[in-house]
């Protein structure tokens, strides 16, 4: 994973991984074992060289689109040539390209599934050290505004981006949570103005529903919206809590949209304001 600028972008480039679900082609009329979109199970199968384009766009302070910013954003899975990686073998690599500004971005991603009375099921989507990187950019932001040594953080491990469902093929009820990292939330001491401060980022997960309707033209899709939240308690004034939904189908199998709302760091003893743009990202084409 390259290493992220600020705590932003970090989260978007999270965000991300998401598109890294593969579907089926536009004149793939086999489904593969999925469910048609019923509101019980869902089953997400990733495949090499899946290709997704999506119509991406930076937000406002009110999480309002900027036309202006509307680009392509594509995103190839490639498989891992058998390596192991954190005790699986199973995963892919998401290579993602901004047309904007040509920059890629890499995640490493697996699916957990599960198997049901002859039907298969994801229990979770995964991705390789999101949490030790939203821990590493909100580090590298506030070191490079104020200075000091950066603190120890854990290192990567495979983190539940969504859950779905049980080991038994039962879905979840719509506001399952699940913490990503340390339950307790992890704590980084830094030094702001001459005062240490400890700030404690906590991460969670939440199932949001299993009926969302979409739309891709002129086909409507319905799909299972997760949301992950990143909230940074501060000893001295307001939390900062980030948001970022992801809606999935499987029919079409993957990521449809994705959402990261805009949000501001306010830091407390100096009071400077840094502010964290949002994104949106929307399935337009996908090929497989």
């Amino acid at each position: 994973m390259k290493k992220l600028a600020t705590f932003a972008t970090l989260v978007v480039a999270a965000a991300v991984m998401f598109t890294a679900l593969p579907s089926c082609s536009d004149d793939d009329t086999n489904n593969n074992n999925n469910n048609n979109n019923t509101t019980s199970k869902i089953y997400v199968q990733l495949k090499a060289n899946a290709q997704y384009v999506f119509k991406r766009q930076d937000l406002d302070s009110n999480s309002v689109p900027i036309a202006s910013t509307t680009r392509n954003y594509t995103v190839v899975l490639k498989g891992n040539g058998g390596l192991i990686q954190g005790a699986y073998n199973d995963w892919f690599y998401r290579i993602g390209t901004d047309a904007g500004t040509l920059e890629k971005d890499t995640l490493l991603v697996r699916t957990e599934t599960g198997s049901a009375s002859g039907a298969s099921f994801t229990r979770s989507v995964q991705v390789y050290g999101f949490s030790n990187e939203v821990l590493k950019s909100f580090s590298d932001l506030v070191t490079s505004q104020f200075g000091g040594t950066p603190p120890n953080i854990p290192g990567p491990t495979w983190d539940i981006l969504a859950m779905y469902q049980d080991e038994s093929g039962n879905a979840y009820d719509v506001g399952k949570e699940w913490i990503i990292g340390n339950p307790s939330g992890e704590q980084m001491s830094f030094n702001i103005g001459g005062f240490p401060i400890t700030i404690t980022v906590m991460i969670k997960g939440r199932l949001d529903s299993k009926t969302e309707t979409l739309t891709m033209g002129s086909t409507t899709i319905k799909a299972w919206k997760t949301t992950v939240t990143i909230t940074a308690t501060l000893p001295l004034g307001s939390p900062i809590v980030i948001t970022m939904s992801a809606w999935f189908s499987d029919n079409p199998d993957g990521q449809v949209k994705i959402l990261q709302n805009s949000a501001k760091f306010v830091v407390p003893v100096v009071g400077t304001t840094i502010p964290l743009p949002g994104e949106i990202q929307e399935l337009t084409s996908y090929v497989e």
